[in-house]
């Protein structure tokens, strides 16, 4: 399995499913990278920026008052 493509918009700018999406192919193609590879590197880098965007958004859902409640 190769590296996936990286998405058309930054992960600031993709829906929930999207970036849920994208993690999973992330996930499953770092399963079967060669550790220590230049691909093993550029998926977890990738890996680490949705994972950042994920524990954001849900940190924006937790705090009391925020816009994601309206």
């Amino acid at each position: 399995m190769t590296v996936p493509e990286v998405p058309r918009w930054p992960a600031c700018e993709l829906a929930t499913w999207e970036l849920r999406d994208y993690r999973h192919q992330l996930e499953t193609a770092l399963s079967h990278a060669a550790q220590h590879s230049a691909d093993h590197q550029v998926i977890q880098k990738r890996l680490r920026e949705v994972t950042a965007e994920q524990d954001e958004r849900a940190h924006v859902r937790a705090v009391p008052g925020s816009w994601a409640e309206l």
